[in-house]
């Protein structure tokens, strides 16, 4: 609900720029088609024959092997802009405390990865709850933390594509993600390459994690579909959908 509040403000502020841009070009691209709704709703565009929609393109060249998935350890991971709207990092501590100290977690460790303006207010946050086996490393190239980790967490109250999502799919880490922006369908097929947890319920969202982390199975085939869905995002086929749109808008 606040998601869609803020969205929602947001566009209308904007509204009358986007139907203005909306009536001078040929093609008004979003990122999903699950956005068309959204956008028309917010925007008063009933017309929608110019919307198109194209996601953004994978971040690495290379795909996990099967191997390296097998050799995975027993990581979550968390990659963002240390910013608390609209990433919701607080969410992801409170939720990995109440796993942490599950004796059959013991042998589990939370990595963070990115910087931001919340960092410090992030870290005292860990110190102040007494939050265990948590390491802020700041930012760094983020491939080889997606390699290692298990399981990919994310807990943002909104999202326009979640790039992480797809950086976690590409390297064996399978995502859990609350069902909080529009586009993340597109991204997770919940049970099989990933879990979707109705948004913001935290007891689900920790019951679905333990379920992940305590079936490592199911964490292997699950990361396995996440790789080979993410090559639905290679450059190449993102690079042949933007052809498509300037072929059709050349010969209109």
């Amino acid at each position: 609900m606040y998601s869609r509040l803020h969205n929602a403000l947001t566009l209308i502020k904007n509204r009358n720029a986007y139907r203005r841009i909306y009536n001078d070009v040929e093609k008004f691209v979003l990122l999903s088609r699950q956005f068309v709704p959204e956008w028309q709703e917010l925007t008063g565009v009933e017309n929608a024959s110019k919307l198109d929609a194209i996601p953004n393109m994978l971040s690495f060249k290379d795909f996990v092997s099967k191997e390296q998935i097998l050799d995975k350890q027993k990581k979550l991971l968390l990659v963002a802009r240390l910013q608390e709207f609209p990433k919701n990092i607080t969410t992801a501590l409170r939720i990995w405390q109440k796993l942490s100290l599950k004796p059959i977690f013991q042998d589990w460790e939370f990595d963070i990865v990115g910087d931001g303006d919340d960092r410090t207010y992030l870290e005292s946050f860990v110190k102040r709850h007494g939050i265990q086996r948590v390491t802020f490393h700041g930012r760094q190239e983020s491939q080889s933390f997606y390699q290692e980790a298990s399981v990919f967490i994310m807990t943002s109250i909104r999202e326009g594509w979640g790039m992480t999502l797809l950086e976690a799919m590409q390297n064996g880490c399978v995502p859990i993600a609350f069902d909080s922006f529009a586009s993340v369908k597109d991204i997770i097929d919940d049970g099989v390459n990933g879990i979707l947890v109705p948004a913001f319920d935290e007891n689900i969202y920790a019951d679905k994690l333990a379920s992940l982390m305590s079936d490592k199975s199911m964490r292997i085939e699950m990361a396995l579909n996440a790789v080979m869905k993410s090559k639905n995002f290679t450059e190449e086929k993102i690079i042949a959908q933007w052809d498509n749109i300037l072929q059709e808008i050349k010969t209109s």
